[in-house]
């Protein structure tokens, strides 16, 4: 017997159960601020209190980063460095790209300078 390489129609491509119809991750990312649209899908400390942003917020500030890269000349294929600690605004500007359809490139600050 040997192992399939190809998933069965009822899984995703991980090999967990898919729910519903495949779309690009775009189309998944505003589908699920619809569908869930809480008040506090992520919080960010600040002043040394904790501070949530909401669905709808979150989905603004990657539409609003999103005009704004392009506005800078930024477009499809472009590749866009990141750096920046883990903190919303490195989230909305990955998800900016993605929906615009730019490649984010992730520098990790804890990176030596010449290798920045």
């Amino acid at each position: 017997m040997t192992a399939s390489t190809t998933a069965p129609e009822h899984t995703s491509a991980s090999g967990g159960p898919r729910q519903g119809e495949e779309g690009t991750l775009s189309t998944l990312f505003f589908d699920a601020l619809r569908k869930y649209d809480k008040p506090a899908a992520m919080m960010y400390k600040a002043g040394g209190e904790w501070r949530p942003i909401s669905h709808r917020a979150f989905g603004e500030r990657v539409r609003h980063t999103a005009f704004g890269l392009q506005a800078l000349g930024v477009q499809r294929g472009s590749r866009v460095a990141i750096l920046s600690e883990n903190r919303p605004e490195w989230a909305i500007t990955d998800f900016a790209c993605l929906t615009m359809g730019a490649v984010d490139v992730p520098i990790y600050p804890t990176l030596p300078a010449d290798k920045i």
